[in-house]
């Protein structure tokens, strides 16, 4: 099987972005059973920058491909001549109505496509799109429970503290940690030795100022899983619309690191997590003082796995590792062929 797949208009991919993090997922998965093209190039996931070059001109596209996977690019996707498959984000209506099938990030985004539910601009107009599938993210393999190493335990032992809850990626004004910030007061007072770390990257949306348990930091790329695992709890504090409904590698991750993770209980969290899930917040952006009780007591029984079993999280992440997302995609692709 040939596949082609395009993101935007890259050339290359680079692991330090969120977004290309998620696309090389996919394509390490796709290369398990199908030689993938990506801007016209060979992908080899093993090879330095999976074998891409930058190049000048428009963006190559490979002919003969059984199937050509195309997000945010709708220039290309028109020009290919094949099965077509256009990633769901962003929403483009021309590109739903033409494409053989509509690739969605999560199970429950697909399903609220086909059933056309309220799902504000992820599907503006409330339509059913029954040619709508899951292809799901695929964390990388070098996310991993790395709690013994000697690395994971020289940041730890930098940052300090005793109960360290580790916010990373990038900071909107959606996913701004408010509440985790408004109640540090509570923090200190309830948890002796806790420190929050801020490993964000840009588009800030004000500076935050560190202090000696709010720590602002950035790792390089090949210390994340080594972060992750240095921490107790993880905390993405986004609330926003897509939250209920869309991918989020900022839960994966820590997840596959083995890592728990306190986060807004949505459908699209349910479905990673579990309905039993013990450390779901009601709401991420009430800034009540009851609401900063709970999110104590969550940090509290999260870093303690008070209800967790000690393999629970890396369990549930196997179904988004390459193996796993490969014998998925493989099935999915030779049905719909």
């Amino acid at each position: 099987m040939k596949i082609y797949y395009q993101y935007s208009t890259l050339k290359t991919l680079s692991p330090t972005s969120g977004d290309q993090v998620n696309e090389i997922g996919t394509l390490m998965a796709l290369s398990k059973f199908a030689k993938v093209y990506f801007a016209g190039q060979l992908f080899h996931p093993d090879r330095p920058s999976y074998g891409l070059k930058n190049y000048v001109g428009d963006i190559q596209i490979k002919p003969g491909c059984d199937w050509y996977i195309i997000r945010a690019n709708e220039r290309v996707f028109r020009k290919c001549k094949g099965k077509r498959v256009w990633m769901s984000s962003p929403f483009v209506k021309d590109c739903f109505v033409e494409a053989d099938q509509i690739g969605t990030f999560t199970g429950v985004w697909a399903e609220g496509l086909r059933r056309g539910e309220n799902m504000g601009v992820l599907n503006p107009d409330q339509e059913k799109w029954p040619t709508a599938v899951p292809l799901y993210q695929t964390v990388l393999p070098q996310y991993k429970d790395m709690r013994g190493s000697v690395r994971a335990q020289q940041i730890r032992d930098k940052l300090g503290g005793t109960v360290i809850v580790g916010i990373f990626g990038r900071i909107t004004k959606p996913s701004y940690p408010e509440l985790i910030l408004q109640s540090m007061p509570l923090l200190r007072e309830r948890i002796p030795g806790f420190r929050v770390v801020l490993a964000i990257t840009t588009n800030k949306v004000c500076e935050i100022p560190p202090t000696d348990d709010v720590i602002v930091t950035r790792f390089p790329y090949d210390d994340m899983p080594y972060a992750l695992s240095a921490c107790n709890v993880i905390a993405p504090a986004n609330h926003e619309w897509g939250w209920q409904f869309s991918g989020a590698m900022r839960v994966i991750e820590p997840m596959t690191c083995n890592t728990p993770v306190l986060c807004q209980k949505s459908p699209a969290r349910i479905e990673m997590l579990g309905e039993s899930y013990p450390y779901y917040m009601d709401s991420m952006a009430d800034l009540s003082l009851s609401n900063q009780q709970r999110l104590v007591e969550l940090i509290q029984r999260a870093s303690k796995r008070d209800g967790l079993s000690d393999d629970y999280l890396s369990r549930r992440a196997r179904f988004y590792s390459v193996e796993e997302s490969a014998k998925r995609l493989q099935e999915l692709l030779t049905q719909q062929s």
